[in-house]
């Protein structure tokens, strides 16, 4: 997962590849899911869709084995946005609305925006604008409710766009503001984090050389060591 975020997509499937033989190997069905989960997204990412369908079919077969339906409505989600990243839109939204479906149903509010955000930006590609405007809106509701920025940011980027199509200026333009007011949030917490993890970083690669001298400095003792005792 670090080699994913840190944008090493090959490193991160090469782990990925190694714990499935082993989470197969030991029969640990319940973390299967989530790792298809994740090979499938990373193949997203690269815009690999047919690699990402089959890993997310795979991840959707283990939860509902499992009776996740929190599992399911994420990988329902994500294979929506596979298809929406195909142009395949009604495929898409067919994808989301079940996605949307079962959040609802397991009453996951964090998740309801989500999926009303991905489906207001279906509905702004196939330039249906006032449901765009309805799905958004429902998105805006929720994310607020939860605090959820990244679904805030994009809501409101949704009804900024939504709202300047059908020449409602007036309200494009308290969604731009609301938008931007919450991208520079999202980029403020970014920054800190990027912070955080370069200064781990260093404080890894820094303790690595202390050990790696202290290991040299050892070796080079007890060969002292090893050396004057042959000498005597």
């Amino acid at each position: 997962i670090v080699c994913k975020t840190q944008g090493h997509f090959d490193e991160a499937l090469e782990y990925y590849l190694r714990a499935e033989a082993i989470f197969i190997e030991v029969v640990n069905e319940r973390s299967l899911p989530g790792l298809y989960n994740n090979m499938a997204n990373i193949y997203l990412k690269r815009s690999h869709h047919e690699q990402a369908l089959h890993y997310y079919n795979l991840a959707l077969q283990k939860y509902q084995i499992l009776n996740n339906k929190e599992g399911v409505s994420q990988v329902y989600l994500n294979t929506g946005l596979v298809y929406k990243s195909k142009n395949e839109l009604d495929t898409a939204r067919s994808y989301l609305v079940r996605s949307l479906e079962i959040r609802k149903e397991i009453g996951h509010d964090q998740g309801i925006g989500e999926s009303y955000v991905q489906l207001g930006e279906v509905a702004l590609m196939q330039a249906n604008f006032s449901l765009a405007v309805d799905n958004c809106s429902q998105a805006f509701k929720y994310s607020n409710e939860t605090g959820e920025l990244e679904t805030l940011q994009g809501s409101c980027q949704c009804l900024y766009k939504a709202y300047k199509q059908t020449g409602n200026t007036a309200k494009a333009l308290e969604y731009h503001e609301l938008y931007i007011t919450y991208r520079d949030s999202m980029y403020n917490i970014e920054h800190t984090e990027s912070i955080i993890r370069e200064q781990y970083k260093y404080d890894y690669d820094k303790q690595f050389i202390a050990d790696s001298l202290a290991f040299v400095q050892q070796h080079e003792l007890d060969a002292i060591a090893h050396q004057a005792e042959l000498d005597q």
